[in-house]
């Protein structure tokens, strides 16, 4: 045991010292061993000795040598230029190499490249980085605490915390120690260490000995990692055991071990496969959380995460096959009850190449001027070396398979001993004067389906025997211009100089082809200027080269590289990334829900590229929404109903913050309400007035009764209605089809004589996650007394909507009948108005021509039919107990004026309004509205002027006067005809009755009161036809006397007036048509008097 300690103790300082020389050299590969964190400046090895350098050449051509890495290490060393001594330049640390984590072994790949030419040679050097034991083991916690149920079984075990230890396997964790191992000399708790799939340690505490709450509820323990290393390290972690006042099923995945492929360009968050295991235990016990174990969630918890709940595995990093083309990642499922155990199962995750690389292309000139610029004299021979190339592919099969050609057939490409490497050498002999300089264009692709390339730019100037090229003061320039310049702008000025004196110091100044049309210089002063007007949108920035050339013989020439930044002003105006948007959003939302982002970009730089969101003004919907001036995400401002409007339209703005009138752009964003079940069905039938439907008992089994009939405002499923027979259907004589609605019976009712079945239907949505419903009670009779047609079944069940049409359509005929007599009757109504006006047109003619004498020596009978207007036959009326002892004088008429003496009338009584019109077959009964065949009872008034001449007005209240179709016709007052108005109408056929009226205001404003009409006695009694009260209008300078300009008929009476005195002081005659016996409705008459003397009239 002794000797084995020794022999250990000895092992790292063999290595340590072995490390300090050559291991190997094989196959032309230098091979070195070095250990990390070794010291800084520390030697690795010379090439010269190592690659057998010195053995192939002499002292001489070995001092002419120059060594140099092709491609930088990744590691911190370096080499030394002439004496080719590889040494550390930096802290190496093993563990942060890539791929040398955890790893057996660790190497680096060096390429040194000697020369100058004729010795140009390619060295490959591998660097072994040997592990020393720098890391201590580290637990991802200082405490851990877990319950235990005193009911646990002696021999239960649960996992704790295990350590890490980033060292190489043989200096990582090695083992676990537990302290205090036991309790007063009784172990409690054994440790179990047992290795998982992946290499790691898995560290269980196994119960060796019963717990007792009761005696003793907790134990305290810690738990220490020791690595391998010499003197080891360790790491602890303290462990308190809770005993718990008791999960006997651990969780089983379906697969012992998955296995997917996915490609190396899969989107971030893609789910790339799901474990699952499932747990027969319930509640906590059977709740599986899935985790990744500590060393592939410290390996790749990067690129992938699980989710805890469902198993997922999920990308959260990219994935590249040319890092990696295998993943293996363990997944733990473990319950959330107590003395959960946790199984384990493994997930390897193959990446698929895809052909996302190009070949990437390494060109070393061996040069000072760079790795793209090359330079060769003149007189140099075929194959005289120009670059040297390094092609690699990360991609891997076709995909890193690659072919590459040059631009140029004076060059071409020479293979190397080395895989993928070449040199670029001349096919011609280099004429200077000829060719100056080369361009080479070196061009590589890979063979992949869809192929990439890469291109690599490389000049080759070729050196004159002149010896001084011109040069610049500086290799490249910077310089700056404003956009939208004006043209001739200067730029910079450049300044080449040459030592060489004369022609070969005269210098001229050219710009690179690719700036041609936007540049100029002057090739005396080197001045570039603006050949164009700029803008900073197009190219920010300007890259090209100056060519300064003497004039030597031959000449030579030299360039510069210029950038030239481009400075912005705010010319561009924001424009969004769509000329239109379309979202959706979901019904009932709360208000500030997003909807949305439209975004718009601004070509100008900082701060010009600064602009805000905005609903275009006056743009609809925008108070049902906002956006944010910043982000253009837009929300909604309040709850949104689809069913209200479905579909939303706003035009959003993106203006300039600098200048947000003059520049900003703008886009239409179009938005859909979803749908979400927010309505129940409606029913159109049955209703609460109509749920009734009475039905024969010998319908047969399949009859259909009715039909449920509803509807649902929502869309899609939500709107979709089932129907179901919810009760009142216990004997199942109905059944109801959900689909349609359609009732019929289920079972043979003919031994039902009556029966009243109250059936409650529901009617449910499809919605989801909870379909709404209504409910709707339906009352079916079933009488034996209810004949039963099998031929016109469909008249009383489902068919009743043709009764329902028919009666819609009768509804229909007896509306358009009603419309017909309403205009057959305003036809009837405006013909007798055109009657009407005719006859009064007649009769005022007929004044006109007649004269008293005529009538005075005539019969009467013989008078009024002497008309010549009249074309109807005329009524005669006399006049009793009048005669004449006077002659009135007028311009018109004289004749002798009877003596007419005052007698009383006999029977006769004053009546009210109603009675008045007893006769009347026209005029509506008890009402004051025209009967549409004569005057009105509420149109005539009584209206006075006092003075010598009158203007009759029309009655303005009554729309069938005579005289209210005219235009204020002009009457001559007669003087001495005393007739006033009476207070009261008489009948001359007993036993009628008297009719009063009210006299109103005259037209001077006085009324038949003031103007001596109060206290009248009535003295005429007149034979014919009742006549309603006439209109009086009182003589020119006679107060109270007067004529009687309109009188109207009503059924058979006539009005006439006595003065003061009770004397008769007017006569006349009475004339109307035909019609006053058959509808009592004539045209207004008028009572002119015929002569110079009081008491005579004829009443027209």
């Amino acid at each position: 045991m002794a000797l084995a300690k020794l022999i250990s103790a000895f092992i790292p300082l063999f290595v340590f010292i072995a490390s300090r020389y050559v291991l190997a050299q094989t196959g032309g590969t230098v091979t070195y061993s070095i250990p990390e964190e070794g010291v800084i400046g520390e030697v690795i090895g010379s090439i010269i000795t190592d690659a057998n350098l010195d053995a192939k050449y002499s002292s001489d051509a070995l001092s002419e040598m120059r060594f140099q890495f092709l491609t930088d290490p990744d590691i911190t060393i370096a080499i030394g230029y002439e004496s080719g001594v590889l040494r550390t330049n930096g802290r190496i640390d093993r563990e942060s190499i890539a791929g040398c984590r955890h790893s057996e072994t660790c190497e680096v790949s060096l390429d040194i490249a000697v020369r100058p030419i004729q010795y140009f040679q390619i060295i490959k050097v591998k660097i072994e980085i040997i592990d020393v034991n720098d890391n201590r083991p580290q637990f991802d916690q200082m405490l851990y605490e877990h319950g235990l149920k005193e009911s646990t079984s002696v021999g239960n075990s649960f996992v704790v915390p295990s350590a890490i230890d980033p060292d190489s396997p043989m200096n990582s964790v090695q083992a676990y120690r537990l302290r205090p191992e036991d309790e007063h000399g009784e172990q409690i708790f054994a440790l179990k260490v047992t290795r998982n799939l992946d290499g790691t340690q898995r560290v269980k505490l196994q119960l060796v000995r019963p717990l007792d709450r009761e005696t003793k509820d907790q134990y305290a323990m810690l738990l220490q990692a020791i690595d391998g290393g010499n003197p080891a390290e360790t790491g602890s972690i303290e462990i308190f055991i809770n005993v718990l006042d008791s999960n006997d099923n651990v969780p089983e995945f379906s697969n012992s071990s998955y296995e997917v492929t996915i490609q190396e360009n899969i989107a971030l968050h893609s789910t790339v496969i799901q474990v699952q295991a499932v747990d027969r235990d319930i509640g906590d016990n059977g709740i599986i959380q899935y985790t990744f174990s500590q060393q592939t969630k410290q390996a790749y918890g990067h690129i992938f995460d699980i989710d805890p709940d469902s198993g997922e595995i999920f990308i959260v990093g990219k994935v590249d096959h040319e890092e990696n083309t295998l993943y293996n990642l363990m997944v733990t499922a473990q319950d959330m009850g107590p003395d959960s155990e946790p199984t384990d199962t493994n997930v390897i995750i193959r990446v698929e190449d895809t052909n996302d690389n190009a070949p990437e292309i390494t060109v070393n000139t061996l040069t000072a001027s760079g790795t793209d610029h090359a330079e060769i004299p003149e007189d140099s021979p075929v194959d005289t070396f120009v670059a040297h190339v390094a092609v690699a592919d990360k991609d891997s099969g076709q995909n890193g398979q690659f072919d590459c050609n040059l631009n140029d057939n004076a060059f071409r490409l020479l293979r190397t001993e080395y895989k993928n490497n070449y040199q670029i050498v001349t096919t011609i002999v280099m004429d200077r004067e000829r060719m100056s300089q080369y361009s080479l264009a070196l061009r590589c692709q890979d063979h992949g389906v869809e192929p990439l390339m890469a291109t690599q730019h490389i000049l080759v100037d070729v050196s004159d025997i002149n010896d001084h090229a011109p040069a610049f003061s500086q290799s490249s320039y910077t310089a700056s211009i404003i956009e939208n310049n004006y043209l001739g702008a200067s730029v910079i000025t450049l300044n080449a100089s040459d030592i060489d004196i004369g022609p070969n110091a005269d210098i001229r100044y050219t710009l690179s082809d690719n700036v041609a049309d936007v540049f100029a210089i002057d090739s005396r002063t080197g001045t570039i200027s603006a050949r164009s007007m700029i803008d900073r949108e197009q190219v920010s920035q300007y890259r090209f080269y100056v060519m300064a050339t003497d004039s030597g013989s031959p000449p030579l020439s030299s360039s510069a590289s210029v950038v030239v930044m481009v400075e912005d002003v705010n010319d561009e105006k924001p424009l969004f990334t769509e000329d239109s948007y379309m979202f959706s959003v979901k019904e009932n939302e709360e208000p500030g829900t997003l909807v949305g982002t439209v975004t718009a970009t601004d070509a100008d730089g900082p701060p010009y590229n600064e602009f805000f969101y905005s609903f275009v003004q006056g743009s609809a919907s925008t108070n049902a929404f906002m956006i944010d001036p910043k982000s253009g995400k837009i929300l909604t401002r309040q709850r949104l109903d689809r069913e209200i409007q479905p579909v939303y339209h706003v035009l959003v703005a993106a203006k300039d913050k600098n200048s947000p009138n003059r520049f900003s752009s703008t886009a239409s964003v179009t938005i859909f309400l979803n749908d979400s079940n927010d309505n129940s069905p409606i029913f159109d039938y049955p209703t609460p007035f109509n749920n009734t439907i009475y039905i024969s008992n010998k319908v047969p089994v399949g009859y259909n009764i009715t039909r449920i009939r509803s509807h649902d405002p929502d869309t899609g499923p939500n709107g979709e209605v089932s129907y179901e027979i919810q009760s009142g259907n216990a004997e199942a004589l109905f059944v109801i089809d959900p689909d349609s609605g359609i009732i019929s019976t289920n079972d043979v009712l003919s031994e039902v004589e009556y029966k009243l079945s109250r059936l409650q239907v529901v009617a449910r949505d499809h919605g989801r996650p909870k379909p709404r419903s209504q409910f709707a009670d339906l009352s079916i009779v079933v009488n034996k007394s209810i004949p039963y047609h099998p031929y016109g079944e469909r008249q009383h069940g489902i068919l009743s909507n043709q009764n329902l049409l028919i009666v819609i359509s009768v509804g229909c005929g007896c509306a358009v009948v009603v419309v017909i007599l309403i205009v057959a009757i305003v036809c009837i109504r405006r013909q007798d108005k055109i009657n009407r006006t005719h006859r009064y047109n007649c009769r005022m003619e007929a004044i006109g021509r007649l004269t008293t004498k005529e009538v005075i020596g005539q019969d009467v009978e013989k008078a009024s039919l002497q008309d010549p207007c009249l074309n109807e036959k005329e009524e005669v009326h006399k006049l009793k107990d009048a005669y004449y002892t006077e002659t009135i004088r007028s311009d018109k008429v004289t004749a002798p004026s009877p003596k007419i003496p005052c007698k009383k009338p006999h029977d006769v009584q004053p009546v009210h309004h109603r009675d008045l019109d007893q006769l009347s077959t026209h005029s509506a009964e008890g009402s004051n509205t025209d009967s549409g065949r004569g005057p009105s009872e509420e149109g005539d008034r009584h209206y006075i002027d006092r003075r010598g001449s009158s203007s009759l007005s029309p009655n303005p209240r009554s729309t069938h006067s005579s005289l209210g179709q005219y235009s204020t016709p002009t009457y001559s007052y007669y003087p001495h005809l005393k007739a006033h108005a009476a207070a009261h109408s008489y009948s001359s056929n007993p036993p009628q009755k008297l009719r009063s009226f009210a006299p109103e205001e005259s037209s001077a404003g006085t009324t038949p009161t003031e103007a001596g009409f109060s206290d009248l006695s009535p003295c005429v009694e007149l034979q014919g036809p009742y006549i309603r009260p006439a209109r009086v209008l009182p003589a020119h300078g006679n107060g109270g006397a007067g004529y009687v300009s309109r009188a109207e008929f009503q059924n058979s009476a006539f009005s006439s007036h006595g003065n003061e005195n009770g004397g008769l002081q007017g006569s006349g005659l009475l004339r109307h048509s035909e019609d006053v016996k058959a509808n009592g409705s004539p045209s207004s008459p008028r009572i002119v008097p015929p002569s110079g003397q009081p008491g005579k009239g004829v009443v027209v």
